[in-house]
């Protein structure tokens, strides 16, 4: 017994020659998705399923025969019937056309869906921005901003010919070409594509509830424009044109631009300058540094290890050269360093006896003055600086 028996999960056994006489070739094909190369006998005749031992191959498992058929019932989801006749294992036809595994009417190798919406499986791409597509625009511009203009492209709603002008001028002309564009649309909404960084644009148009704005990177626009211009070649006014032409064609793929709060605003503002204020300041310590290295070395220890600080700068400023340091006498540099919060002994006696030994780098006096004007020029510029960043 042991001979013929197998694990049955899924498995489906060859027809009995009986019922395979009676159905057509067409429809003898039995279909498994888990790709089993076994049959089952079926008597559609007696709704009976019957395993045939002799159709079987080699046991993989000493598993016993209840646990097997047991296997088989829950694959299946058939009801064991013991038959009185022949003593074997049977199971119900009830759900043979509600199984899974069933015979093909067509000859294929796979199960077909049941219904039309199984056969679309493949998801439909959606548009980033569904939203611009549903908004009703009145015109499509484009603007390239430069130093002296602005290139303005202009295409109406509905139409292919574009409209090109140039604004000239500042705030005024601006304004003016916008209120234009709101007479002649009658309120109606336009949308306005620029290429960043435009800043000065951006908040100068976002007063106006009537134009939606289309900022794009740099990149996109570059990559747009190498696809028609394989020369590379470009100028103010085709770009306006390639800007007007992509909120055209491809808005539903952009971001249209919403203002934050004014306190958000003004947040992102003061980070951005305190971030800008402490790089100048970076960059102004660095440049001192450098110059003092050329001609007064001694100043970095008389100065501490930051030359940004107020010490620093206004001891720099006192005396910008070890000529002029030599010249001072030890209690007019003890009280300034006391004045500004050095109060350490040890450290001022230190200072002072760098002082009395030290020898200039060098005497000429080209270099010495040139790079005075400089570091006062600087110190001056780190003082600003300090001031505005304890205020940011």
């Amino acid at each position: 017994m042991a001979a013929w028996l197998y694990r049955l999960t899924r498995v489906v056994h060859k027809l009995r020659s009986g019922a395979l006489r009676r159905l057509p070739h067409r429809h003898r094909q039995i279909v498994n998705n888990s790709a089993a190369s076994k049959t089952l006998s079926v008597d559609k005749s007696a709704s009976l399923f019957c395993i045939q031992p002799e159709d079987t191959h080699w046991p993989a498992t000493n598993m016993h025969r209840k646990q097997s058929l047991d296997y088989f019932n829950q694959s299946f989801e058939r009801v064991p019937v013991r038959s009185r006749s022949t003593n074997e294992f049977s199971f119900a036809d009830a759900y043979f056309n509600a199984s899974t595994i069933r015979l093909s009417q067509n000859g294929s190798n796979a199960c077909l869906p049941t219904n039309a919406d199984q056969l679309n499986t493949k998801k439909k791409p959606t548009p980033m921005n569904p939203n611009n597509q549903n908004q009703s625009f009145a015109a499509f511009i484009g603007l390239d901003k430069s130093d002296k203009k602005i290139n303005v492209s202009l295409q109406r709603y509905g139409t292919a010919k574009i409209e090109r002008s140039i604004i000239k001028g500042g705030a005024e002309a601006l304004h003016a070409w916008v209120a234009t564009l709101c007479t002649r649309f009658a309120h109606r909404q336009v949308a306005i594509c620029l290429e960043q960084p435009a800043a000065g644009l951006i908040h100068g148009l976002m007063g106006y509830h009537f134009i939606v704005l289309f900022p794009i990177n740099p990149m996109t626009l570059a990559r747009y424009r190498e696809a028609f211009t394989p020369s590379r070649a470009k100028d103010d006014p085709t770009d306006a044109d390639f800007l007007c032409e992509l909120v055209a064609l491809h808005r539903e793929q952009l971001k249209a631009w919403q203002p934050d709060d004014v306190c958000t605003r003004k947040l992102r503002h003061l980070t951005q300058a305190r971030r800008r204020s402490v790089n100048m300041r970076t960059r102004f310590s660095n440049q001192l540094k450098a110059l003092l290295k050329g001609y007064f070395p001694q100043a970095l220890e008389l100065c501490g290890d930051d030359l940004t600080t107020p010490m620093a700068c206004a001891l720099l400023q006192k005396w910008p050269s070890l000529q002029q340091l030599k010249k001072a006498r030890a209690e007019t540099i003890r009280r300034f360093y006391y004045a500004q919060n050095v109060r350490r002994g040890d450290v001022i006696e230190k200072r002072l006896a760098l002082i009395a030994q030290a020898a200039p780098l060098t005497n000429d006096p080209a270099l010495i003055e040139s790079s005075i004007i400089t570091v006062q020029a600087l110190t001056l510029g780190l003082r600003a600086v300090h001031t505005a960043i304890s205020r940011l």
